[in-house]
């Protein structure tokens, strides 16, 4: 064999057993919390420098544990070096800078043919008046040349204004392409390398606490029915996650904090302690994490939701995921003020016992099909309430009957007789109940006068000071509400808004 063959042929060699070594290297598992993640790496042990995990931050040496798979007390002591990571296959960088040559070329083309415009406009400009008087340029000859320049001078405008829009687009495009070209090009790593002993056998396992750019949010969504048919809540979990390797990886979210306590937990996955336990916590059996939603767990069990399947890790990763879902009726609930807004505001509750394993504070919601968008949540008491808002299916008006309202003089005091009318109506496609509240004036010096005949079916509410009416209205069905009431007070006393 040639000599320069030979060389090639132990160079394939070599290249061949690095990247089986990089290979051996993966991410096997994370445990994600709201601002961190615990990431279990897994190599092939070979004596001699074997690395075990990379980062794209750099990490403190408290944050990461080593261990051969086969036994329980951790060995060796990782240390921290640097090294490049490419982020994407040279085909995809070769395509990547390929691109961002080709807009380089055609933002130089479109800047010279808006340069030549330029100098086309300031020759025009330079000859656009006519001087002298010389004979030999007849009347008509003048009307021809100015009516030529004008038509030019008009198209070079024109001409102006489309190459400098089709510049500012083809410099946007080369903008976007220089940042993917950067997205391709390779990225410091931060590798976490250990000096294996002779004798060790299998894989070793190496835990890496990552604190930047690792963490998820609730993105849970509701399809809500308001025609009294089961709702669904679908659990969601929007992750992100950046880890310089790419493949699949099983992932445990844990709707807590990741609180560090100095005290790493160095029991391997399968021992009587979990890696699922946040720091901090008390260790519990590794069977104690059941996915999210089953029926008869603790509260440390609710706060973890494993997907079905493992999910993509690598550079800048995430998604929104699904850990869950339950199918409850809600029950929906209008109120509204006239006297405060003419509108409707609807939520819709249902008990939470044992179901609320993500803890949001707001839902993405689908009101019979149509998305609503995120709306807030209420945990009261035992009930999950969903704010939808304003129904705009149903309208409300109130205005007050002056045909019917009096003022009088009672000696020392003011007697005024009050009247209003509250117009309600169902627009929707679907019967519906509604809560319509009147509050009553509340300052102590007046004192007001109600007869149960004159409230149209309305109830007082003594507590919150108001007369209340309890409406069940069919599609399209409207109702109109009129009462009155008596105010009196003593004649020094101001009273706005009163006849």
């Amino acid at each position: 064999m040639p000599r320069f063959s030979f060389i090639l042929f132990v160079s394939f060699l070599f290249l061949e057993a690095l990247n089986g070594a990089v290979m051996a290297q993966q991410v096997e598992r994370v445990v994600l919390y709201r601002d961190a993640a615990v990431v279990t790496w897994r190599a092939e042990a070979e004596v001699g420098e074997q690395v075990l995990a990379r980062s794209f931050s750099p990490i403190e040496a408290s944050l990461v544990t080593v261990m051969p798979e086969e036994a329980g007390a951790p060995f060796g002591v990782a240390h921290e070096r640097e090294s490049e990571w490419p982020m994407a296959s040279g085909a995809g960088a070769n395509a990547a800078r390929d691109r961002v040559d080709g807009l380089r070329l055609d933002v130089a083309l479109k800047q010279a043919q808006l340069d030549i415009i330029e100098e086309d406009l300031a020759m025009l400009r330079a000859n656009r008046p006519v001087g002298g008087t010389s004979e030999s340029l007849l009347v008509e000859d003048l009307e021809d040349m100015a009516e030529w320049m004008h038509d030019a001078f008009r198209e070079a405008l024109y001409r102006r204004v489309e190459l400098r829009e089709e510049l500012a687009l083809l410099e946007k495009e080369h903008r976007e392409a220089l940042a993917v070209l950067g997205e391709t090009r390779p990225r410091i790593a931060f590798d976490w390398v250990v000096e294996v002993p002779e004798g060790v056998g299998g894989d070793i396992l190496t835990q890496v606490v990552e604190t930047h750019g690792a963490g998820w949010s609730p993105a849970d969504l509701v399809d809500l029915a308001s025609d009294g048919s089961p709702s669904t809540w679908h659990r969601r979990i929007e992750y992100r996650l950046s880890l310089p390797h790419a493949g699949k990886a099983d992932l445990l979210f844990v709707d807590e904090w990741w609180t560090p306590n100095g005290s790493a937990d160095r029991t391997l996955p399968h021992a009587v302690a979990s890696y699922d336990q946040p720091r901090g916590k008390s260790k519990r059996s590794g069977s104690g994490a059941s996915n999210a939603g089953s029926g008869g767990m603790t509260e440390a069990g609710r706060s973890r939701c494993r997907p079905e399947g493992p999910l993509a890790v690598g550079t800048d990763a995430g998604g929104t995921v699904k850990v869950g879902e339950w199918t409850a009726v809600f029950r929906r609930q209008a109120d509204t003020q006239p006297q405060v807004a003419e509108v409707v505001d609807v939520w819709h509750s249902v008990s939470s016992s044992g179901r609320s394993v993500v803890r949001a504070d707001g839902v993405d919601v689908r009101l019979d099909g149509a998305p609503l968008g995120p709306r807030n949540v209420v945990h009261a008491a035992d009930s999950l309430v969903v704010m939808t808002g304003v129904d705009e299916a149903w309208t409300v008006s109130r205005a007050e009957e002056a045909s019917l309202c009096s003022r009088s003089n009672l000696g020392s005091r003011i007697r005024h007789q009050r009247a209003f009318s509250i117009w309600v109506t169902n627009g929707s496609s679907v019967a519906g109940a509604v809560r319509v509240v009147e509050p009553l004036p509340r300052s102590r010096e007046l004192e007001i006068e109600l007869n149960p005949e004159e409230l149209d079916g309305g109830v007082v509410d003594a507590v919150n000071e108001a007369i209340v009416w309890e409406l069940q209205l069919k599609p399209g069905e409207s109702r109109t509400l009129r009462f009155a009431y008596a105010v009196e007070h003593d004649r020094d006393v101001r009273v706005s808004g009163f006849n």
